[in-house]
């Protein structure tokens, strides 16, 4: 595996460690690159703050050629919560639908759609064009028949989509994971159709709940290459020429099972908790953003 370097989206080179490395090589699998797996330790490049901007990034890192094989060979983990985070997501997206004065002409593409349990939920506000894009094939493997045919089984890049063709791209949890996130927000800018609209959710890297972890969090992972907060995520997407609309903060619902793994500690105990306690739902804000921004 090759690894390169990784500098900041203002290309400053002035920046301050705020982890040093930690990667074990032997074990280094697509394991660690399968969204909502178990974590049994820390794997993650050198993080570093831009001083010139602020952007949190790793650096070195993977080079897209290997992330992509990676990726494509991931596992799919999360059937259990992909409805949970779906319904979560709908919600946010729907609250847009009002932009557009026929809603049930919306054209809509997610990009990391998993095993389509979002686009399932868009399919019943009966759009008109439901698409999605997913490099791991067991996820795919994994979406219900329905939506399966609506799912290309790629890397999303440059020329699988014509200018403005869709009113809609949605990408949860997917930019923190890019080396050029600059190149992915220029390409949803350029499918997306005049008034359309990109809606993201990403880690906020800033947010209270990461600070206390520290290098313990969620975001800080060798899945992560670059993390963002309200500010940096913002002046991305301005960059590339949308207009911010809204912003804030994600409210997931998930059973308690889920949070419990995730948080230090108490993930080793975890699986001896009895099965009521580990299905009661809890709504928490785990220090995730979402924005969406508009094409003028």
């Amino acid at each position: 595996m090759e690894l390169i370097d990784n500098r900041c989206l203002c290309k400053s080179e002035d920046c301050r460690v705020l982890f040093p490395p930690q990667i074990e090589w032997s074990a280094l699998s697509a394991y660690e690159f399968s969204a909502r797996r178990k974590r049994s330790g820390k794997q993650h490049y050198r993080i570093v703050r831009c001083n010139a901007c602020g952007l949190v990034r790793s650096d070195p890192v993977l080079s897209d050629k290997d992330l992509a094989v990676l990726y494509k060979e991931s596992r799919f983990l999360y059937s259990k919560e992909s409805r949970c985070t779906a319904v979560t997501y709908a919600s946010l997206v729907t609250r847009y639908f009002g932009m557009f004065p026929h809603p049930e002409q919306i054209r809509l593409l997610e990009i990391g759609c998993g095993n389509g349990s979002f686009l399932e939920e868009m399919q019943r506000c009966h759009l008109r064009t439901v698409i999605g894009v997913e490099p791991s094939v067991q996820a795919v493997e994994n979406a219900p028949e329905t939506i399966k045919p609506a799912i290309m089984n790629e890397v999303f890049k440059h020329g699988f989509f014509h200018p403005e063709t869709f009113d809609i791209v949605c990408a949860f949890h997917v930019l923190d994971h890019l080396n050029n996130p600059v190149e992915f927000i220029e390409e949803c800018f350029h499918i997306i159709k005049k008034k359309g609209i990109v809606v993201l959710v990403c880690h906020d890297v800033d947010a209270l709940v990461n600070k206390v972890f520290g290098e313990y969090s969620p975001p800080i992972d060798i899945e992560h290459i670059f993390l963002f907060n309200p500010a940096t995520l913002r002046r991305l997407l301005e960059s590339c020429g949308f207009i911010s609309r809204d912003q804030g903060k994600v409210m997931n619902t998930y059973p308690l099972s889920y949070w419990f793994r995730n948080v230090p500690v108490v993930n080793r105990f975890a699986e001896h908790f009895p099965l009521w306690v580990k299905n009661i739902p809890l709504t928490f804000c785990a220090g995730n953003i979402y924005t969406c921004a508009q094409k003028q």
